[in-house]
């Protein structure tokens, strides 16, 4: 027994064709035909799909279903990235990449839907809270997505497909990141950001430019500089402060005494970090007067020269350096004779401070040198000189301090005696005979002579 099967094709977008084919059934046993059955062509169905060309790149197509199966799907074949809407054949149905976001990109007319991200920079150059704008002004600040190293200019904007997104921004020695808010919104700003931390998670909509400013503001520290003269003195001391790399730089003045004519103290707040310089400027004559015997730094590691301390600045430091001045003293130093009041005498000064010019000098009997000191601890001493004797001296452990500058110690030398003893003998049998001596005193000792000798003691 034989059917015909009444033939359907389906509604294509140019036109509705339907076709009935005679349909011959054979007689029921009371002579009434059997109902027609009927399906739909489904391999002639006429679908859409989406040809890749590129990277987010799609061409639309069409194909019938089995131009569909045997291209992508008969004995394996396919083409990676093409997006397949489902569709029967066969009665199977069959699809290819048909997730939701390939979807929306095939009911796009194989369109990407695409957003466009836009990034601003804002900047507090000097950490005062006013914030300028730094598109194109600053080289160094760039943008990215986070699968991205930063490399996009500030101020400009990128077409991405729609989703979301985690922005970033490449950190520049310096300053530091303080939040961000979306461009244009009334109210936020860098002082009332919509959020303070990194990366900004960005929500990207179909044919919107999403807009959002990143603020940064300089990292900052604190100096302060602190004169201590010893002892305290009216005297001023002139400072220059100067920052690597940069046309800024500022003298200031400090003293250490009680007519507030100057501070003694010089703070500078909320400084850029950088490297700074800080030196003292000593005039000639305070340079005679005064020495700058220490730099004493607290807060950092510094670099000290003779007369300057260099400070790397980091962010939030705060560094304090006193300048310690010592102001010099004098060591006066008298000569006294007993037994006569001539003769030249050489003395040496040493000790733990500096001296001004030579260390030996020459003293005449009955006068006096005087050596420009350091504050320290320091001894004279005399070299000997024959025919003298030194019997006192106030020279030794000399101590110069703040509270002392000026000390005077005396050297007594007594002229030396000179006893000499010779020996006579009235005949010649006697001249070559040996006579003892015995002798009591200081510088004395005993000893034997013959006829016409002579023994002689000096120094006594």
């Amino acid at each position: 027994m034989s059917e015909r099967f009444t033939k359907f094709k389906r509604v294509t977008s140019a036109s509705l064709a339907i076709v009935f084919l005679a349909l011959q059934a054979p007689l029921g046993l009371f002579g009434t035909p059997k109902a027609a059955a009927t399906f739909a062509r489904e391999d002639k169905v006429t679908y859409s799909y989406c040809y890749v060309a590129g990277t987010d790149t799609y061409i639309q197509k069409s194909a019938e279903g089995k131009d569909l199966f045997d291209a992508y799907f008969k004995n394996g074949n396919s083409r990676p990235g093409d997006i397949i809407p489902e569709f029967t054949y066969l009665g199977k149905k069959y699809s290819q990449s048909w997730s939701l976001e390939n979807q929306i990109i095939h009911g796009n007319d194989c369109k990407v839907p695409k957003g466009t991200v836009e990034v601003s920079k804002k900047v507090d150059t000097d950490a005062d809270g006013k914030y300028v704008d730094a598109n194109g002004k600053f080289s160094d600040f760039r943008w990215g997505f986070s699968d991205e190293t930063p490399a996009r200019l500030m101020g400009s904007d990128a077409d991405v497909k729609v989703g979301t997104y985690a922005v970033n921004e490449k950190a520049v020695n310096g300053y530091k990141f303080v939040g961000w808010y979306y461009t244009g919104v009334h109210g936020k700003s860098c002082a009332t950001p919509n959020g303070t931390t990194l990366p900004i998670s960005v929500n990207v909509t179909k044919n919107v430019t999403t807009k959002v400013t990143v603020c940064n503001q300089r990292t900052t520290g604190s100096i302060t500089i602190v004169k201590d003269a010893q002892p305290n003195a009216i005297d001023d001391f002139k400072f220059e402060i100067d920052r690597n790399n940069s046309s800024w730089d500022e003298d200031f003045t400090l003293d250490d005494d009680t007519n507030n004519a100057y501070s003694n103290t010089k703070t500078y707040n909320k400084l850029p970090t950088a490297t700074y310089v800080i030196t003292e400027k000593m005039t000639p004559a305070q340079a005679n007067t005064w020495k700058l015997s220490d730099i004493a730094c607290e807060g950092a590691q510094v670099t000290k020269t003779a007369a300057a301390v260099t400070i790397n600045l980091s962010a939030d430091q705060n560094v304090t350096c006193t300048f310690v001045n010592q102001k010099r003293g004098k060591i006066t130093v008298n000569k006294e004779t007993v037994g006569a009041n001539t003769g030249i005498f050489s003395v040496t000064a040493s000790g733990i401070g500096a001296i001004d010019g030579t260390a030996a000098r020459l003293i005449n009997a009955g006068g006096s040198v005087t050596y420009v000191v350091d504050q320290g601890t320091y001894t004279i001493a005399e070299q000997d000189k024959d025919g003298w004797l030194e019997n006192a001296t106030g020279c030794q452990s000399v101590v110069v301090s703040a509270n002392d500058l000026e000390k005077t110690c005396t050297i007594v030398n007594t002229k030396a005696a000179k006893l000499q003893i010779k020996k006579q003998t009235r005949d010649s049998a006697s001249s070559n005979q040996s006579f003892n001596f015995t002798t009591t005193g200081a510088g004395l000792d005993d000893f034997d002579l013959k006829g016409n000798e002579s023994k002689s003691f000096t120094e006594l």
